[in-house]
Parts: C-alpha cells; structure tokens; sequence
C-alpha cells in the first residue's frame, strides 16, 4: 500500500470514524492525541477549533515517526460549539448538560470544526467548517427527559444532533455531518489533495479500476449528444434529449461551445485524484465565464437603477424646495400666536431625552 493511502485517524471518536466508514473510508490506525483543550483567554471559538485540530494533527504525526512506523496521512478534527464568543463545553456532568441546554433553548448557536490533514511528505493542510443551528424553545419535560437519556454524554455543546436531540432542530444552516463532528465534503477534499483514493472504497468487491473505467466509457457514449446539466461548476451529460429549439444570448453560446468541447474530451483525460480534480476543466471555464458575465451584466441594470431612482429622487426634491426657497422666511414676529405656542410644545415633547 502506498503511503499516500495509509491513514491515521487522530481522534477516539466513534461518530467521526462511523463518518468515515459511511463515505468509504477505512482508517488504517486510530491514534487519539491527547492535549489539552481548554480555551485561550478571549480566545475566539474558530480559533479555537483550529488550533485544536492542529495540534492534534501534529501530535500524532510525531507519534508515528516516534514509533517508526511507515508514512501516512494524519487526519485530525475537533469540534467547538459556541452561542456569540460563548463557547459551549462538553458536557461531562448533568450540571453541564443542563446549563448547555437552557442556554442554547430557543437561539440559534454556530458549529465550527477544524479539520487537519499532514500528508506523508509532512506537508500540512486545514480547513474550518461552519455551520449555523436553531433549537426549538426547550420545555422542561424536554431537558429532563434527554438529560436522562444519557446521549448527551461527552458531546460539544451537550447534544447529539444525529440522536435525540435532532427533534430539537428547527433550523440548520450549512454542513449536517460537521455538526455531527465531520464535515464529510471538506475532508474528502483535503485527503483527495494529499493525493489518497478517496474513492477506493467505492468500488464493489473484485472490481478492477480499468473495468471502472469501461464503465465511464460506456456512459460517456451513452450520454454523447444529451443536452448539459451543470453540476458543482463542471459540465455533464444529461439522460434528457437536447430540447430542438435554439437557444439565444451570450450565456447559451457559450455553454453549447463548452458542451462541444466536452463531447470531443478523450475519457481518458478524466482526473485521477481530487487534486486533479480540483482543476478547472475548459468546458467549465467557458460556462464558468459566461455566468460571470451575465452576473456583472445583472449587477450593471441594478446599479443603472439604482442611480435613476436617486437622481428622480433628488429632482423631486428640488421641485419642492424651490417655493420654500423664493419666499423670504418670516420673522418669529410675523408668526402667528397660536403657531408659535404648538412649536413651543412640540419642541418640548421631541427634544433631547423625549421621544417615544
């Protein structure tokens, strides 16, 4: 086995190795790196998360050379849960549970976690990963009742949202596997890029990468001549026959010749790795472009709009202000009794410590 497709997971966590093991994945050696965790003075909760699984990272990369063992990818990840710049321990005892719980009941809360990969060549690569979550107002029964289900036990923030504790979710903004403790899309990319086959275990038993490969080739003439379907920034084929009628504008040009490139593309020259991946690719380019452009095209109507409301707002002002300004301004004499005693009270009801 290649050292780039051995790995070492830094961490005890069950629910980050299930993770794994879900997208395929199968860690060669768990080796939890004990530090120390509590927070830096004012210490912000990204920060936090960063430093953590970093210094996980590296503790378990030192480990290894310290053993001896082969070279490998070191993957480390540490999960924080904050509401503001409070940051939310994990819970070891039910008072911690409790005072997690009616703090996060009825408010929305961030998930960051810090996600770390040192390769076997010890270069060092990280990503921090957020995502946003709003719980319902808790009731007592609530509390009491996940309190006593124990699930809360050595959790950030003093939950399980995989568990229980996601019929408490009303809201959730941004990755669901990073807030269960590893953000899957994001890790697989930092592994991808280290140059590990994040998708060796996809592969059914006995099945050969070249019979992978076949496989594409079919579906690449199967699909040749379908209408585009745009996927994460890439141009793919469609099962749906290409609607006949012509389509107009710049944008539709622009995809029509990125989908002629892509039909000309050899299927060998597919990526191999998610760094390769990770490079644009022409056809995704040129559609890339054509949205830019239609978006900055967009942007100028707005702003063109935008300035025409302002000067038609500033017109009608001056058509107001012009009687105002031809009159002379009548002296407090000249005033009306009666004017002057309202102004006099309004004056008293609106000035500094009035107000409503």
């Amino acid at each position: 086995m290649s050292p780039s497709q051995r790995l070492v997971l830094a961490s005890g966590s069950p629910r980050r190795l299930a993770l794994l093991q879900q997208a395929g994945i199968e860690p060669e050696m768990l080796m939890p790196a004990d530090i120390d965790e509590t927070p830096h003075k004012s210490e912000h909760p990204r920060s936090l998360a960063k430093r953590l699984s970093k210094g996980k990272a590296e503790v378990a990369a030192r480990r290894l050379r310290d053993l001896g063992a082969e070279p490998a990818c070191v993957l480390a990840a540490d999960t924080v849960v904050s509401v503001g710049r409070q940051i939310m321990p994990k819970a070891e005892f039910v008072e911690d549970a409790l005072a997690n719980l009616r703090t996060l009941s009825g408010r929305t809360h961030r998930v960051y976690t810090g996600i770390c990969v040192i390769g076997p060549n010890g270069a060092l690569s990280e990503r921090l990963i957020e995502s946003r979550v709003r719980f319902k107002r808790l009731s007592r029964q609530d509390i009491q009742s996940y309190i006593a289900s124990g699930e809360w036990q050595g959790k950030a923030g003093g939950y399980a949202i995989q568990g229980l504790a996601g019929a408490f979710v009303v809201r959730l903004i941004g990755s669901y596997t990073n807030v269960v403790g590893l953000p899957l899309a994001e890790t697989l990319g930092l592994l991808a890029g280290e140059g590990y086959d994040i998708h060796a275990g996809w592969r059914a038993p006995g099945m050969t990468p070249d019979e992978v490969a076949a496989i594409s080739g079919e579906d690449a003439e199967t699909l040749d001549g379908a209408a585009p379907v745009l996927v994460s920034g890439e141009v793919i084929g469609s099962a749906f026959p290409r609607d006949p009628e012509p389509e107009h504008g710049a944008k539709a040009e622009a995809m029509s010749e990125a989908v002629t490139m892509q039909g000309e593309a050899p299927p060998e020259a597919e990526a191999e790795s998610g760094a390769q991946m990770a490079a644009a690719s022409p056809p995704a380019d040129a559609v890339a472009a054509a949205d830019d452009a239609a978006d900055a095209d967009e942007e100028d109507r707005r702003q063109a709009r935008r300035i025409d409301h302002v000067l038609g707002a500033l017109k009608q002002f001056g058509r107001k202000s012009e009687p105002a300004a031809a009159g002379a301004t009548p002296s407090p004499k000249e005033m009306p009794e009666a004017e002057g005693s309202e102004a006099s009270q309004s004056a008293e009801q609106d000035g500094p410590g009035g107000g409503r």
